[in-house]
């Protein structure tokens, strides 16, 4: 069975949406970099093995790059109600 790619250009289209929704006109805002994470699972009978590819469209200064990445780690705890520290009981 070949990869179904249709995930990926779905993501990539609502972001593109949300950017032109969150800057329709602002002329100094602009892309400056663009990660893209994607985790392949492959199931082989009762075995299963997991993939992470990084893409990046730059080239050059990755503890900038790991920094976004870190960035956007923070973002999405913060989505699910992370405020950092130990977790209460």
């Amino acid at each position: 069975m070949a990869l179904d790619k249709t995930r990926i250009g779905n993501v990539t289209s609502e972001q593109l949406e949300a950017l032109d929704a969150d800057y329709p006109e602002d002329t100094n805002a602009e892309v400056y970099s663009a990660i893209s994470i994607v985790e392949i699972v492959k199931e082989d009978g009762d075995q299963r093995a997991r993939a992470v590819r990084v893409r990046l469209d730059t080239e050059g200064d990755l503890l900038r790059i790991v920094a976004v990445l870190r960035a956007a780690e923070m973002q999405l705890l913060a989505q699910l109600g992370y405020s950092g520290g130990p977790p209460s009981n």
